[in-house]
Protein backbone atom coordinates (compact mmCIF):
# COMPACT_ATOMS: atom_id res chain seq x y z
CA UNK A 1 0.00 0.00 0.00
CA UNK A 2 2.84 2.36 0.88
CA UNK A 3 4.52 1.51 -2.43
CA UNK A 4 1.37 2.55 -4.32
CA UNK A 5 1.12 5.79 -2.36
CA UNK A 6 4.80 6.62 -2.95
CA UNK A 7 4.36 5.88 -6.66
CA UNK A 8 1.30 8.12 -6.86
CA UNK A 9 3.18 10.85 -5.00
CA UNK A 10 6.08 10.68 -7.47
CA UNK A 11 3.69 10.81 -10.42
CA UNK A 12 1.95 13.86 -8.96
CA UNK A 13 5.28 15.63 -8.42
CA UNK A 14 6.42 14.71 -11.92
CA UNK A 15 3.15 15.97 -13.41
CA UNK A 16 3.39 19.20 -11.43
CA UNK A 17 7.00 19.67 -12.56
CA UNK A 18 6.09 19.18 -16.22
CA UNK A 19 3.09 21.51 -15.93
CA UNK A 20 5.24 24.12 -14.23
CA UNK A 21 7.91 23.91 -16.91
CA UNK A 22 5.31 24.19 -19.68
CA UNK A 23 3.86 27.28 -17.99
CA UNK A 24 7.26 28.93 -17.59
CA UNK A 25 8.19 28.04 -21.18
CA UNK A 26 4.95 29.56 -22.47
CA UNK A 27 5.58 32.75 -20.52
CA UNK A 28 9.18 33.03 -21.76
CA UNK A 29 8.16 32.51 -25.40
CA UNK A 30 5.30 35.01 -25.00
CA UNK A 31 7.71 37.60 -23.57
CA UNK A 32 10.21 36.90 -26.37
CA UNK A 33 7.50 37.38 -29.01
CA UNK A 34 6.27 40.45 -27.17
CA UNK A 35 9.73 42.02 -27.46
CA UNK A 36 9.43 41.65 -31.24
CA UNK A 37 6.05 43.42 -31.36
CA UNK A 38 6.99 46.07 -28.80
CA UNK A 39 10.18 47.04 -30.62
CA UNK A 40 8.30 47.21 -33.92
CA UNK A 41 5.53 49.48 -32.65
CA UNK A 42 7.91 51.73 -30.68
CA UNK A 43 10.53 52.22 -33.37
CA UNK A 44 8.77 51.47 -36.67
CA UNK A 45 9.25 55.01 -37.94
CA UNK A 46 12.01 56.13 -35.59
CA UNK A 47 15.72 56.31 -36.26
CA UNK A 48 18.70 56.85 -34.01
CA UNK A 49 20.89 59.78 -34.93
CA UNK A 50 24.56 59.05 -34.34
CA UNK A 51 25.79 56.66 -31.67
CA UNK A 52 25.19 52.94 -32.06
CA UNK A 53 23.80 51.90 -35.48
CA UNK A 54 20.21 50.65 -35.50
CA UNK A 55 21.23 47.29 -36.99
CA UNK A 56 23.55 46.49 -34.07
CA UNK A 57 20.80 47.27 -31.56
CA UNK A 58 18.30 45.07 -33.40
CA UNK A 59 20.87 42.34 -34.01
CA UNK A 60 21.88 42.16 -30.36
CA UNK A 61 18.30 42.20 -29.09
CA UNK A 62 17.31 39.51 -31.60
CA UNK A 63 20.29 37.22 -30.97
CA UNK A 64 20.52 37.64 -27.19
CA UNK A 65 16.79 37.20 -26.60
CA UNK A 66 16.60 34.10 -28.84
CA UNK A 67 19.70 32.65 -27.21
CA UNK A 68 18.24 33.34 -23.77
CA UNK A 69 15.14 31.33 -24.65
CA UNK A 70 17.29 28.48 -26.01
CA UNK A 71 19.37 28.48 -22.83
CA UNK A 72 16.26 27.75 -20.82
CA UNK A 73 14.71 25.22 -23.21
CA UNK A 74 17.71 22.97 -23.90
CA UNK A 75 17.56 19.77 -21.85
CA UNK A 76 20.06 16.90 -21.84
CA UNK A 77 17.26 14.39 -21.12
CA UNK A 78 15.21 15.34 -24.19
CA UNK A 79 14.27 12.24 -26.19
CA UNK A 80 15.72 12.27 -29.69
CA UNK A 81 12.63 10.72 -31.28
CA UNK A 82 10.48 13.46 -29.79
CA UNK A 83 13.04 16.05 -30.96
CA UNK A 84 12.95 14.61 -34.50
CA UNK A 85 9.14 14.78 -34.61
CA UNK A 86 9.13 18.34 -33.31
CA UNK A 87 11.82 19.33 -35.82
CA UNK A 88 9.72 18.01 -38.71
CA UNK A 89 6.67 19.91 -37.42
CA UNK A 90 8.68 23.15 -37.09
CA UNK A 91 10.08 22.75 -40.61
CA UNK A 92 6.56 22.19 -41.96
CA UNK A 93 5.28 25.27 -40.12
CA UNK A 94 8.18 27.35 -41.45
CA UNK A 95 7.41 26.30 -45.02
CA UNK A 96 3.68 26.92 -44.55
CA UNK A 97 4.12 30.42 -43.12
CA UNK A 98 6.54 31.34 -45.89
CA UNK A 99 4.04 30.24 -48.51
CA UNK A 100 1.45 32.40 -46.74
CA UNK A 101 3.85 35.37 -46.83
CA UNK A 102 4.21 35.13 -50.60
CA UNK A 103 0.43 35.23 -51.01
CA UNK A 104 0.03 38.10 -48.56
CA UNK A 105 2.72 40.14 -50.34
CA UNK A 106 0.87 39.73 -53.62
CA UNK A 107 -2.41 40.78 -51.94
CA UNK A 108 -0.76 43.71 -50.16
CA UNK A 109 -1.93 42.48 -46.74
CA UNK A 110 -0.90 44.07 -43.43
CA UNK A 111 -0.58 40.65 -41.74
CA UNK A 112 3.08 40.22 -42.67
CA UNK A 113 4.17 41.36 -39.20
CA UNK A 114 2.46 38.36 -37.61
CA UNK A 115 3.94 36.04 -40.22
CA UNK A 116 7.48 37.17 -39.38
CA UNK A 117 6.77 36.64 -35.69
CA UNK A 118 5.51 33.15 -36.53
CA UNK A 119 8.59 32.37 -38.63
CA UNK A 120 10.83 33.36 -35.73
CA UNK A 121 8.97 30.87 -33.51
CA UNK A 122 9.38 28.06 -36.04
CA UNK A 123 13.07 28.88 -36.49
CA UNK A 124 13.53 28.83 -32.73
CA UNK A 125 12.04 25.33 -32.70
CA UNK A 126 14.28 24.26 -35.60
CA UNK A 127 17.32 25.57 -33.72
CA UNK A 128 16.34 23.87 -30.46
CA UNK A 129 15.44 20.43 -31.81
CA UNK A 130 18.09 20.50 -34.55
CA UNK A 131 20.76 21.29 -31.96
CA UNK A 132 19.59 18.46 -29.70
CA UNK A 133 19.60 15.95 -32.58
CA UNK A 134 23.01 17.09 -33.80
CA UNK A 135 24.38 16.86 -30.27
CA UNK A 136 22.87 13.40 -29.91
CA UNK A 137 25.25 11.91 -32.46
CA UNK A 138 28.33 13.21 -30.61
CA UNK A 139 29.67 10.34 -28.49
CA UNK A 140 32.63 12.05 -26.82
CA UNK A 141 33.40 15.67 -25.92
CA UNK A 142 36.68 15.47 -27.84
CA UNK A 143 34.65 15.17 -31.06
CA UNK A 144 33.67 18.82 -30.61
CA UNK A 145 37.06 20.13 -31.78
CA UNK A 146 36.89 18.65 -35.33
CA UNK A 147 33.15 19.40 -35.50
CA UNK A 148 33.70 23.06 -34.55
CA UNK A 149 36.56 23.32 -37.06
CA UNK A 150 34.52 21.72 -39.86
CA UNK A 151 31.45 23.89 -39.16
CA UNK A 152 33.63 27.02 -39.06
CA UNK A 153 35.31 26.20 -42.37
CA UNK A 154 31.97 25.45 -44.03
CA UNK A 155 30.48 28.70 -42.70
CA UNK A 156 33.44 30.76 -43.93
CA UNK A 157 33.22 29.11 -47.33
CA UNK A 158 29.46 29.68 -47.47
CA UNK A 159 29.83 33.40 -46.70
CA UNK A 160 32.75 34.00 -49.07
CA UNK A 161 31.97 31.66 -51.96
CA UNK A 162 28.82 29.71 -51.29
CA UNK A 163 25.13 29.72 -50.67
CA UNK A 164 25.03 32.64 -48.23
CA UNK A 165 25.62 35.12 -51.05
CA UNK A 166 22.94 33.46 -53.17
CA UNK A 167 20.43 33.40 -50.30
CA UNK A 168 21.10 37.09 -49.64
CA UNK A 169 19.82 37.89 -53.13
CA UNK A 170 16.33 36.58 -52.31
CA UNK A 171 14.14 37.81 -49.46
CA UNK A 172 11.99 34.70 -49.83
CA UNK A 173 15.02 32.47 -49.28
CA UNK A 174 16.15 34.56 -46.31
CA UNK A 175 12.72 34.21 -44.70
CA UNK A 176 13.17 30.42 -44.62
CA UNK A 177 16.54 30.51 -42.90
CA UNK A 178 17.03 33.80 -41.04
CA UNK A 179 15.48 35.29 -37.93
CA UNK A 180 13.90 38.65 -38.76
CA UNK A 181 13.62 41.57 -36.38
CA UNK A 182 12.43 45.19 -36.56
CA UNK A 183 15.15 47.74 -37.33
CA UNK A 184 14.36 51.32 -36.35
CA UNK A 185 13.18 53.28 -39.38
CA UNK A 186 13.77 50.37 -41.79
CA UNK A 187 11.01 47.88 -41.09
CA UNK A 188 11.56 44.17 -40.46
CA UNK A 189 14.86 42.82 -41.77
CA UNK A 190 16.51 39.38 -41.75
CA UNK A 191 19.17 39.49 -39.05
CA UNK A 192 20.88 36.18 -38.30
CA UNK A 193 20.81 32.62 -39.62
CA UNK A 194 19.11 29.70 -37.93
CA UNK A 195 22.20 27.46 -38.25
CA UNK A 196 24.07 29.72 -35.83
CA UNK A 197 21.40 28.97 -33.24
CA UNK A 198 21.39 25.25 -34.10
CA UNK A 199 25.06 25.11 -33.07
CA UNK A 200 24.39 27.34 -30.07
CA UNK A 201 21.75 24.85 -28.89
CA UNK A 202 24.13 21.96 -29.62
CA UNK A 203 26.93 23.47 -27.52
CA UNK A 204 24.48 24.07 -24.65
CA UNK A 205 23.09 20.54 -24.93
CA UNK A 206 26.51 18.90 -24.99
CA UNK A 207 27.83 21.07 -22.17
CA UNK A 208 25.01 19.81 -19.98
CA UNK A 209 25.39 16.22 -21.19
CA UNK A 210 29.18 15.98 -20.74
CA UNK A 211 29.36 18.06 -17.54
CA UNK A 212 31.15 20.94 -19.28
CA UNK A 213 30.55 24.24 -17.40
CA UNK A 214 27.21 25.41 -18.83
CA UNK A 215 27.38 28.99 -17.56
CA UNK A 216 30.77 29.47 -19.24
CA UNK A 217 29.31 28.04 -22.46
CA UNK A 218 26.47 30.56 -22.28
CA UNK A 219 28.92 33.44 -21.98
CA UNK A 220 31.05 32.04 -24.82
CA UNK A 221 28.12 31.66 -27.22
CA UNK A 222 26.70 35.06 -26.29
CA UNK A 223 30.12 36.66 -26.88
CA UNK A 224 30.35 35.04 -30.32
CA UNK A 225 27.07 36.66 -31.40
CA UNK A 226 28.07 40.05 -29.99
CA UNK A 227 31.50 39.99 -31.66
CA UNK A 228 30.22 38.81 -35.05
CA UNK A 229 27.30 41.26 -35.24
CA UNK A 230 29.38 44.22 -34.07
CA UNK A 231 32.26 43.53 -36.47
CA UNK A 232 29.84 42.92 -39.36
CA UNK A 233 27.97 46.20 -38.88
CA UNK A 234 31.00 48.40 -38.26
CA UNK A 235 33.16 46.60 -40.82
CA UNK A 236 30.51 46.60 -43.52
CA UNK A 237 31.01 42.95 -44.48
CA UNK A 238 29.49 39.60 -43.55
CA UNK A 239 31.07 37.86 -40.57
CA UNK A 240 30.26 34.16 -40.10
CA UNK A 241 29.30 33.36 -36.51
CA UNK A 242 30.25 29.67 -36.39
CA UNK A 243 34.05 30.12 -36.69
CA UNK A 244 33.96 32.65 -33.84
CA UNK A 245 31.66 30.46 -31.76
CA UNK A 246 33.68 27.29 -32.38
CA UNK A 247 37.03 28.95 -31.67
CA UNK A 248 35.82 30.59 -28.46
CA UNK A 249 34.22 27.35 -27.29
CA UNK A 250 37.32 25.23 -27.91
CA UNK A 251 39.60 27.81 -26.27
CA UNK A 252 37.30 28.43 -23.33
CA UNK A 253 36.46 24.76 -22.70
CA UNK A 254 39.69 23.15 -23.91
CA UNK A 255 40.23 21.35 -20.61
CA UNK A 256 37.01 19.41 -21.20
CA UNK A 257 37.16 18.81 -24.97
CA UNK A 258 40.88 18.26 -25.65
CA UNK A 259 41.84 15.25 -27.74
CA UNK A 260 44.14 12.85 -25.87
CA UNK A 261 44.04 9.73 -28.02
CA UNK A 262 46.68 9.96 -30.84
CA UNK A 263 44.37 8.07 -33.23
CA UNK A 264 41.60 10.59 -32.61
CA UNK A 265 44.04 13.42 -33.31
CA UNK A 266 45.01 11.88 -36.64
CA UNK A 267 41.38 11.24 -37.57
CA UNK A 268 40.46 14.83 -36.66
CA UNK A 269 43.29 16.25 -38.79
CA UNK A 270 42.41 13.99 -41.74
CA UNK A 271 38.74 14.91 -41.48
CA UNK A 272 39.45 18.65 -41.45
CA UNK A 273 41.84 18.26 -44.41
CA UNK A 274 39.24 16.31 -46.38
CA UNK A 275 36.61 19.00 -45.77
CA UNK A 276 39.08 21.74 -46.73
CA UNK A 277 40.01 19.96 -49.97
CA UNK A 278 36.35 19.27 -50.77
CA UNK A 279 35.42 22.93 -50.32
CA UNK A 280 38.40 24.00 -52.44
CA UNK A 281 37.37 21.59 -55.23
CA UNK A 282 33.76 22.81 -55.15
CA UNK A 283 35.01 26.41 -55.33
CA UNK A 284 37.26 25.66 -58.33
CA UNK A 285 34.41 23.86 -60.12
CA UNK A 286 32.11 26.81 -59.44
CA UNK A 287 34.50 29.38 -60.87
Amino acid sequence: MNVVKNSDSRLEKSGASVAGRITVTSVIIAVWTGIFYLYYFLFEKASFSGGVPELIISGLICSMSAFGVLSYLVEKEFQRLKAAIMLILCLGADIGINWAIQGLQIAGSNSLLHCYAGINLTLLGIALFGGILLGGIIKKPSYLIPLAAAAGLADIWSVVFGVTNEIAQSRAAMNFLLFSFPVAGKGILPIIGVMDFVFAAMFLYLSSRFNIPVIRTRFIVAASFIISITVAVFGGFSVPVLPVMGALFVIGQYKYVKIVDPKEKRDAIYGILIITVALAVVTLMKY
